[in-house]
């Protein structure tokens, strides 16, 4: 007789669950990799957090952000409602992932969960990187406005020492230049009546 070996399905449950969280966080961590920008945006960061489960530590590094940049009135009031669906997508993702009765649910069920993770995932990257993009934007408005005043303010410096530059003129060469004029007529006109 042959013996047939014992299948421990709950242990083959529990692997499968493991490779499943296993594949979500490689997924993410691709996305995180292909999401464009520099080591240290806004975007990375988050995202990267977000990947590595510290939704807290998300939230807080938006917060951060837009406190950094208060000294920009139109970005805050522009971003808040970026930054608001960005703190609900992030609190669904947390919710999603940790999810306690995943493991009672059918494979179509936790497909449909994962998926929804890399949708709300693909929807933050998306959001962050128009809060970034608002930021070049406010910065951009920013740099010309200062072009602005630098320009206005060269161009009245310049109108000044023109405006000086004539008066003094006229104060003190205008003078003299009459004067010279005034003795050269006199001395042709004396020129000429010495001719006759």
């Amino acid at each position: 007789m042959s013996t047939v070996s014992q299948v421990d399905y709950t242990q083959l449950e529990a692997e499968r669950l493991a490779n499943v969280d296993l594949e979500l966080q490689k997924e993410l961590e691709s996305r995180v990799v292909t999401t464009g920008g520099g080591h240290n945006t806004l975007r990375q960061v988050v995202l990267r957090l977000v990947t590595e489960g510290n939704y807290s530590l998300a939230e807080e590094e938006i917060k951060v952000y837009m406190e950094f940049r208060s000294n920009f009135p139109s970005f805050i009031v522009r971003c808040q409602k970026y930054v608001e669906h960005c703190r609900d997508l992030i609190q669904a993702i947390s919710a999603k992932r940790q999810f306690r009765g995943v493991k009672s649910l059918s494979m179509s069920k936790q497909q449909e969960f994962h998926d929804k993770v890399i949708e709300h995932f693909d929807e933050l990257k998306g959001y962050l990187k128009q809060i970034e993009m608002v930021e070049r934007e406010v910065r951009l408005e920013d740099i010309r406005s200062t072009v602005w005043v630098i320009q206005t303010f060269s161009q009245c410096v310049l109108v000044l020492l023109v405006l000086a530059f004539f008066l003094d003129m006229k104060e003190g060469m205008a003078s003299s230049f009459v004067t010279v004029i005034n003795n050269l007529l006199n001395d042709s006109a004396d020129w000429f009546v010495g001719l006759f």
